[in-house]
């Protein structure tokens, strides 16, 4: 892997299965703020584990949206344990906050659309806009970073990534 992803990457390409298409469209993200801690330890584990995948919690497959929505329940059910939070969260919650957040920062929905690989179908976008919106996702996830950072969350550190292996 460390042949494939340098130790500074300027985006990630994620491959987006979503919608009635054969072939997953690929969604690249550029890479911002605490996302290079999360990569790093991700190549380094799947360094160790010896597989392709760089998501994975085995090594032997990849992570699916069901596999990360039950760590996301875990971390829900933990969070209410500990006071942290009030009231449960899914996945689907974290996504919609990310949307709503960043509407309120006077993201355009165009640029929101495209950084969560949202209603990217009609015609214009098919057929005419070629533009690829790396600049505008990165100044957008810079300004998310902030906001995060600006509410307490800057400690962020390496050495509090979470095994993603359930009970570790």
């Amino acid at each position: 892997l460390k042949r494939r992803f340098n130790s500074y990457m300027e985006s990630l390409v994620l491959l987006d299965p979503k919608g009635k298409r054969d072939v997953p469209r690929r969604h690249p993200i550029p890479v911002e703020g605490m996302a290079g801690v999360v990569i790093a330890e991700a190549v380094d584990r799947a360094n160790n584990l010896k597989t392709d995948w760089l998501f994975s919690s085995t090594g032997k497959v990849r992570l699916t949206p069901d596999t990360v929505s039950k760590y996301i329940d875990d971390v829900s059910e933990e969070f209410i344990r500990s006071g942290i939070s009030t009231t449960p969260f899914n996945l689907a919650d974290l996504r919609r906050t990310v949307e709503t957040r960043l509407a309120g920062m006077g993201v355009s929905k165009e640029v929101r659309g495209y950084l969560q690989s949202h209603g990217l179908n009609g015609v214009q976008t098919r057929h005419y806009d070629r533009h690829d919106y790396e600049q505008e996702k990165r100044q957008t996830l810079r300004l998310l970073h902030s906001w995060i950072a600006s509410r307490g969350a800057n400690k962020f550190s390496a050495e509090k990534v979470v095994s993603i292996k359930r009970g570790k």
